[in-house]
């Protein structure tokens, strides 16, 4: 006989040895007769939930959302921070979320208008807080023209 075939034989037959010696010890023990079980508890009844309370709406009387909610916060300042930036394709992408809370388009503009106007971010002064300021106080908006 080969010794290569041998060989791989005699590993075989020791891999299937092994696989039955691990087995035996993933079994659970069977508890023996003698031993007491201990007394199963029923289930405790379920409760209903606490009510949650509910954010206080800031929305207008209109049901728009306001560009101080917090997913219009969080979206439209990345939007500002991304296209001051020149990252476009990155702003686009965060512009869907925008869209999709139905966050007002005008103080996007008008506050990358007063981002962008701001020129050159000053020394020690980074984009990220003017990007915050034009966003929380944006100029009067321009008139369209």
């Amino acid at each position: 006989m080969n010794p290569g075939i041998r060989w791989t034989a005699g590993l075989f037959v020791a891999l299937l040895g092994a696989s039955g010696a691990f087995a035996q010890y993933a079994q659970k023990p069977q508890p023996s007769a003698a031993e007491p079980r201990p007394a199963a508890t029923p289930p405790e009844p379920r409760r209903p939930a606490p009510a949650k309370a509910e954010r206080p709406s800031r929305r207008p009387a209109d049901g728009k959302p306001a560009a101080d909610d917090p997913e219009c916060a969080f979206t439209g300042k990345r939007i500002v921070s991304s296209l001051a930036r020149d990252d476009v394709d990155a702003a686009q992408k965060f512009v869907r979320f925008y869209e999709m809370f139905s966050c007002p388009a005008g103080h996007l503009r008008d506050a990358f208008r007063c981002a962008v106007a701001g020129g050159a971010p000053a020394t020690g002064k980074p984009l990220s807080e003017r990007v915050d300021q034009c966003w929380d106080k944006p100029p009067a908006p321009a008139k369209n023209r």
